[in-house]
């Protein structure tokens, strides 16, 4: 891994560690392919025994659950792509260019989890040294809930000193009205 290059040609040098970035159309087909061998399944339990749809209609419910389930738990991971690089930390978001920081830039990362909300939500912020949090990436990606942080906050450690660990942060606003 540590030879592989940014895709967006950045100048933070050798990309270390990935996190996020999987491909949607590989989750959507393994979604689809679970979930025509859960209609193959009831489709082959009705022809030989025709007089029980309950056990077909089950095991078709099972294969739509655990597709969409599937689909569901890793759709955020692919919505955006985290690399520890050389330099810095760079994030791609699939609606927007890329957001780089280098290491000189960077004062303070903050890990852990909203607590107060359901799932407990893992999450990201970093403090830059003009005094601005950015979160890494925002909260309403739910990336890191599907991918988990503590190998990216091991990662960072090495290039931060200040790295903040198990933190229980506050829940967001969500509304904008006053």
């Amino acid at each position: 891994m540590a030879t592989e290059k940014s895709l967006s040609g950045g100048n933070l040098g050798t990309v270390l560690e990935t996190y996020g970035g999987k491909s949607l159309k590989r989750i959507v087909s393994v979604g689809a392919a679970i979930f025509g061998c859960g209609l193959t399944a009831a489709i082959l339990i009705r022809s030989f025994w025709p007089d029980y749809p309950g056990p077909a209609a089950v095991v078709l419910g099972v294969g739509v659950a655990i597709a969409l389930g599937y689909v569901s738990t890793n759709w955020s991971a692919a919505l955006a792509k985290v690399e520890v690089c050389e330099g810095g930390v760079r994030l791609l978001r699939h609606d927007g260019g890329p957001t780089e920081l280098p290491w000189d830039r960077i004062l303070k990362v903050t890990v852990g989890q909203f607590r107060k909300l359901r799932g407990w939500p893992e999450h990201v912020v970093i403090r830059t040294t003009d005094g601005n949090d950015i979160e890494f990436p925002e909260f309403r990606y739910g990336f890191w809930a599907a991918l988990g942080t503590s190998r990216f906050a091991t990662t960072v450690h090495k290039f931060v000193e200040d790295v903040e660990v198990d933190v229980d942060f506050i829940r967001p606003k969500m509304s904008t009205r006053k």
